[in-house]
């Protein structure tokens, strides 16, 4: 005759249950409730949240698997960009009148929002930004 045999199930480290699906709602050997920190469920199974690292806003260095909660999370951005929200953004500049930038840094040497590499006539580089030169009258 036939014999009828339960869905097994353990929990394991990576892509492997953080918890089962009750032995009722199992579908298939392995039928996860809950992923390990870093991963998430995919069907009945636990994918790894994934990362690479490339150029631009892509990641320098990526965020541990363990803290991973989506795709693509970076630690570390190229030079030029910063982490925000687990994400690499580049630095913004944009040209302007009087204290704006008459030229922008090269997009891999900026370490600021509004970043300048030069500045417009009456205004002196400071450190990233343009400042106005002081007039100072009588002695």
């Amino acid at each position: 005759g036939t014999r009828c045999e339960a869905y097994t199930c353990s929990t394991s480290a990576g892509t492997g249950c953080a918890s089962c699906a009750p032995q009722a709602n199992r579908t298939v050997h392995g039928h996860c409730a809950s992923c390990n920190p870093g991963y998430f469920i995919a069907g009945p199974h636990c994918s790894a949240h994934t990362c690479s690292t490339g150029n631009g806003t892509e990641c320098k260095t990526c965020r541990p698997q363990s803290d991973r909660t989506t795709n693509g999370q970076c630690s570390e951005c190229n030079p030029g960009y910063f982490v925000s929200d687990g994400f690499c953004e580049a630095y913004d500049c944009s040209t302007g009148d009087g204290p704006g930038c008459a030229s922008c840094a090269e997009q891999a040497l900026r370490t600021t929002e509004g970043h300048c590499a030069t500045c417009n006539p009456g205004y002196f580089l400071k450190g990233a930004h343009c400042q106005e030169y002081a007039c100072v009258t009588g002695a």
